[in-house]
């Protein structure tokens, strides 16, 4: 939607309010990145407590830092593509109030996940 031309303008900024502004704005992003990171890492040692260590793979579905670590460097091509529950999660917070849909994201990443996959089996030959 495009605001309306009747709208009352708001006058402009300050730069020092401007900054403090994007300071406080730029720190809020990080705490949400951040606090997603760290939910999904103590939601997968929860779950490895119970069942074990995960596969890799399994892993990189959940939280991709973690999952990365675990892999050989023949085998993350999906996971890398994919990106974990745990960045789908930080896209959705930033997106959020965006007017931009999450509808088509998690079809278009497992796409990319699986094309990522097929891309760096074919190279793989010729990298190492």
């Amino acid at each position: 939607n495009f605001p309306s031309t009747t709208a009352q303008k708001r006058p402009p900024l300050s730069a020092p309010a401007a900054l403090i502004g994007a300071v406080r704005g730029g720190v809020a992003a990080m705490a949400g990145v951040c606090g997603f990171v760290i939910f999904f890492l103590v939601l997968l040692r929860l779950g490895e407590s119970f069942l074990g260590p995960l596969p890799p793979l399994a892993a990189g579905l959940v939280e991709l830092t973690n999952g990365i670590l675990r892999l050989t460097p023949d085998r993350g091509g999906f996971v890398l593509g994919w990106g974990g529950l745990s960045v789908h999660c930080q896209t959705a917070a930033v997106l959020g109030g965006s007017g931009i849909s999450m509808r088509w994201y998690l079809p278009a990443k497992a796409m990319q996940g699986a094309v990522s996959a097929v891309l760096a089996a074919a190279v793989w030959s010729w990298v190492i």
